[in-house]
């Protein structure tokens, strides 16, 4: 009797143990997928928020009932154990156990408890050293808690454990691309692509990095593919506008900013690219309508000022940019762009030596910052100070050989005023 008693135990364990794998990929699919969308919102720009309040809601929801389901499961699993005297109780409270502290960690993750998260994962992994979520769950943790490094040491072993793992991919290419690592994050986003096609997020992470190192056309074929799966996706249409933007093709990009400003009006960074693109096209009252727009919406928003400034100066307003810019300065003074860019303002305006202050200012903070020195030296030359010009026109040349502005004025200082 007690062989049968045993053989139809081990059947309901093995069904129990798969129940509670399925309940257990239940609940990290749904971690996965708003966690995810979490870590895709662009929340200086974000304004949808009936959208967010819906999907923190489901998400609470299906977690509840996740939990209520693995809740009941336990309750019966019990009642097989206590029908079955001669079972070997320590080895049976590990299979939930583990599985348990994940789930606290989980819980204390959502209410921003990570270092209590990261207690429950450790002792999940203590049970079950091969627990792979319990490792990318702890990656997690350790993420926002801004342990960057130490989050993609766990990546890796969830990886190590389970090779199809996509959002361990993803995520550890994120975490790599933050710190700079482009060229291996783009590997992970790659990794996780092949084994699920339709991730349109690691399609336009992708095209982001591809396009910051200089391969804007791969950039594009990226997000049009994000696009494709996703045709709603109003960051892929605006990632895909400043691709065009740096290929010069700004009436195509103004398309794409148009598109993403349709898909989210209130899209203020899309609203900052547009005006960018349209002032380089020298349509420059109807780019500060759209930098106008950006402040608007985000009134903080250094990079628009800085380029309704530019605007401005292109209209030669000197005076309205400079206003710009000084408002730039005062939200971040260590904005060199803006520094360099109110010199050259003030040079117009005949004011040489505030405008090497400016000059000097964007130098200390960028000290290979070739436009500065190139114009400090011009602003130089107009006070009558050449061998002080010639000199930052020759470290202008240094720094970037190839700077054509800066080999002619180089040459030019030479033959006007015989300096070597």
């Amino acid at each position: 009797m007690a062989t049968m008693t045993n053989f139809l135990f081990s059947q309901h364990l093995k069904e129990s143990k798969n129940k509670l794998e399925n309940l257990q990929k239940e609940l990290n699919k749904c971690v996965d997928e708003f966690n995810n969308f979490l870590n895709n919102i662009d929340a200086e720009n974000y304004s949808d928020f009936d959208d967010f309040n819906e999907r923190a809601k489901a998400f609470n929801e299906e977690l509840n009932k996740i939990m209520s389901d693995k809740k009941h499961f336990i309750v019966s699993f019990t009642n097989i154990v206590d029908n079955n005297k001669e079972v070997d109780i320590d080895r049976l409270n590990n299979l939930t156990d583990y599985h348990d502290y994940n789930s606290k960690g989980i819980y204390k993750s959502a209410n921003g408890e990570y270092a209590e998260a990261i207690k429950y994962y450790d002792e999940a992994i203590k049970l079950n050293p091969n627990m792979a979520d319990a490792y990318y769950n702890k990656a997690i943790a350790k993420t926002k808690l801004g342990l960057l490094k130490e989050a993609i040491e766990e990546y890796d072993k969830a990886i190590e454990l389970r090779a199809d793992y996509t959002y361990a991919y993803y995520n550890r290419g994120l975490l790599k691309s933050d710190l700079g690592l482009l060229e291996e994050a783009i590997k992970d986003f790659d990794k996780a692509l092949s084994i699920d096609p339709n991730l349109f997020d690691a399609y336009n992470n992708k095209g982001l990095l591809e396009d910051e190192l200089g391969f804007s056309k791969e950039a594009i074929k990226d997000f049009n593919k994000a696009i494709k799966l996703n045709p709603n996706y109003a960051l892929a249409y605006n990632n895909r506008g400043t691709a065009k933007d740096n290929l010069g093709l700004y009436e195509e990009a103004i398309k794409d900013y148009n598109k993403a400003i349709k898909l989210n009006p209130n899209y203020a960074l899309a609203y900052n690219n547009r005006g960018n693109a349209k002032d380089n096209l020298g349509l420059y009252e109807e780019a500060i309508e759209d930098f106008d727009k950006a402040i608007k919406l985000k009134p903080d928003n250094t990079d628009a000022y800085n380029n309704r400034g530019n605007a401005k100066y292109n209209l030669e307003l000197y005076e309205e940019a400079i206003k710009d810019y000084d408002k730039t300065i005062k939200l971040n003074p260590n904005y060199a762009f803006a520094y360099n860019n109110r010199g050259n303002a003030k040079d117009n305006l005949g004011l040489y030596e505030e405008a090497i202050e400016d000059f000097d200012k964007a130098i200390k903070l960028n000290p290979d910052y070739v436009d500065a020195y190139n114009n400090r030296g011009f602003t130089k030359e107009n006070l009558g100070l050449y061998e002080e010009a010639f000199k930052d026109y020759k470290k202008a040349l240094e720094l970037d050989p190839s700077n054509e502005c800066a080999r002619e004025n180089v040459k030019r200082t030479k033959e006007e005023h015989g300096l070597k």
